[in-house]
């Protein structure tokens, strides 16, 4: 029987490659079912012509039955691929997978599923969200870069960081909210969170003081700042500053007296956040067209400021004493840019020895498609160790289509980079898909940075 109908589709069993012969625009369907077993969290999908003679369309789709079937990840249209690449699909728990294919040529055609790792996470994990609605978080080893799990449902966004607690806090940018999720409890959300100003938001936390500040744009070239407490809680008290244009780095001082923020070329603001003024920039307009983008605070007060200007003056950190005055600059040359198309590069705090230790996300031209992350000493810059991986962008392969493909999970090349402070998980699902509504706390379960804001 044809398998052109979801109610006729091919059962898929990973990691059998099936194989049809097809004519070009002839629609076929496949369908996965999973097991009862926690170690079914996600699969690879991939349909290409033999030999990479030609791509298929790929739609994806869940449901209980072939009756009932809805969009994977929502929204009025299938996500899908268009070409000779595999895909990612994290599995919803109580639904099955549906994939209709439809070939760009005639030939054999072949289907080649396959489970994706399920290996949980602890502290020193990297983190990496899509931001695509409704694609998963992904985790990678910090020592291979290979992926150790997806983890559905996750929000989309371009700014996140983790707590001792192991909480982790991130902008949603679908629902302008700060979501916050428990690594201890599967990455079940715990609250959703609406504070004042609107999207950007930028968060950056303070180790010292164990809190995820937030800055937000508002009306009248201002920005807000706040704290998520180590609980999930957002403190309502807030402090005002001034921007002539979109914010893209920010930090505070380890005591919690002073937000330094930076615009895109523009110089690192300081606001006294509980006197709730404006103070002196601390640093300069570097006057060279670089865009300065995240900012880090070690220990002794030190910053951290990521600027670059791709085919310029490349990447670039620039380590500042707390008073401004710069002392060292870490170059990372200017490889860096692939199909990310502009992509920033971002910079996180390292897991066990935050002031010791940075790590930068960075986005190839050669290979292009792949994200590098090192290790950087912050005094010196030595590099100490380096990840490359394959990027899936939108849950799809993002090098060039081959028939070897490096690996079939990966992660998104356009995210905040985190490293998960504190929090573990065993091997198995993720959390309840039930979202939080915004303002709640308690248990319950393609836009391209940087966006201008008004």
């Amino acid at each position: 029987m044809p398998s052109n109908t979801p109610g006729t589709a091919v059962i898929l069993t990973p990691p059998t490659v099936e194989t049809e012969i097809v004519t070009m625009g002839d629609e076929r369907w496949y369908r996965f079912t999973p097991s009862a077993s926690p170690l079914e969290t996600s699969l690879g999908f991939w349909a290409y012509g033999d030999g990479l003679a030609f791509g298929c369309a790929v739609s994806v789709y869940k449901g209980p039955d072939p009756d009932t079937l809805t969009n994977l990840v929502g929204g009025t249209n299938p996500w899908f691929s268009n070409d000779k690449i595999p895909i990612q699909c994290a599995i919803k728990p109580g639904f099955d997978l549906f994939f209709k294919v439809v070939p760009q040529g005639t030939g054999v055609m072949k289907v080649a599923p396959v489970l994706g790792p399920a290996d949980g996470w602890e502290p020193g994990c990297i983190l990496i969200n899509d931001d695509s609605a409704g694609l998963p978080l992904v985790v990678l080893d910090p020592d291979s870069g290979l992926v150790r799990q997806l983890v559905d449902p996750f929000c989309a966004g371009e700014a996140g960081d983790a707590l001792e607690t192991g909480l982790v806090v991130f902008h949603d940018f679908v629902s302008d909210t700060v979501r916050v999720y428990d690594a201890n409890a599967g990455f079940a959300e715990v609250a959703n969170l609406t504070p004042s100003g609107f999207g950007e938001r930028l968060i950056r936390t303070n180790r010292a003081l164990d809190r995820a500040y937030v800055l937000s744009h508002a009306a009248g070239n201002t920005v807000k700042v706040q704290f998520v407490d180590n609980t999930g809680a957002l403190d309502a008290t807030e402090a005002t500053g001034n921007r002539t244009g979109t914010v893209t780095g920010f930090a505070t001082s380890l005591n919690g007296m002073h937000a330094y923020y930076a615009q895109s070329g523009g110089a690192i603001r300081s606001l006294n956040i509980p006197g709730n003024f404006q103070e002196s920039d601390l640093v300069a307009a570097p006057g060279d067209g670089t865009l300065s983008w995240d900012i880090l605070i070690r220990a002794n007060d030190d910053l951290l400021v990521c600027r670059y200007r791709y085919g310029i003056t490349g990447v670039k950190v620039h380590r500042y004493a707390g008073n401004g005055i710069e002392q060292e600059v870490h170059d990372f040359g200017d490889v860096w840019n692939g199909p990310g198309g502009g992509t920033p590069p971002r910079l996180a705090y390292d897991a066990l020895e935050p002031s010791t230790y940075y790590w930068i996300m960075l986005h190839n031209d050669d290979p292009a498609g792949y994200t590098t992350i090192y290790k950087v000493a912050a005094v010196g810059g030595a590099i100490v160790h380096t990840i490359e991986r394959p990027e899936f962008e939108g849950g799809v392969w993002n090098p060039a289509p081959t028939l070897a493909p490096a690996e079939r999970f990966g992660n998104s090349f356009s995210c905040p980079l985190v490293l998960l402070a504190s929090g573990e998980g065993s091997p198995g699902p993720g959390p309840d898909p039930e979202p939080a509504p915004p303002g709640a706390i308690g248990p319950i379960a393609w836009v391209m940075w940087p966006r201008e804001v008004p």
